[in-house]
Formats: C-alpha cells, sequence, structure tokens
C-alpha cells in the first residue's frame, strides 16, 4: 500500500519460549530471597511448570509450586 517492507518471520513456539525466557525479567520480586528462587527454578524445571500468563494460571501455578516446596 504504501510501498513498505513485510518484515514478517515465521517462528515456532520452542522460539517464543526461548524468547520469553531471556527476555521476560524473572526475578522481579523485592526482598525475595534468592534461595527460594533457586528453588523455585529446580521445580520449575524438574515439573516442566511454566510462568502464568492469567491470574487463573497464576493462581494455580503458585498453589502447585508451593505444594512442591512442602514436599521438600
Amino acid at each position: 500500500l504504501h510501498k513498505t517492507e513485510n518484515f514478517l518471520v515465521d517462528v515456532t513456539l520452542d522460539d517464543v519460549d526461548v524468547a520469553e525466557d531471556l527476555c521476560i525479567p524473572r526475578h522481579t520480586i523485592r526482598d525475595c530471597d534468592e534461595n527460594f528462587i533457586e528453588l523455585a527454578d529446580i521445580i520449575n524445571t524438574e515439573h516442566n511448570l511454566h510462568a502464568p500468563t492469567t491470574v487463573a494460571e497464576a493462581e494455580n501455578y503458585y498453589v502447585t509450586l508451593l505444594a512442591h516446596i512442602e514436599s521438600v
């Protein structure tokens, strides 16, 4: 229309996941203990948990994360 160039690039969901992991600040909670963050990262990896994107997902994520922490 205005002689513009299309810069769209096809990406996979894996590409999006990697970009989110690298670009989105993960530890933005003030005064959060580094040991807690490390433990949460381990649990996230072992149980394939992902950062929530909705309020409902966030509630489920933290309940699940706390249940795993309590079982340690």
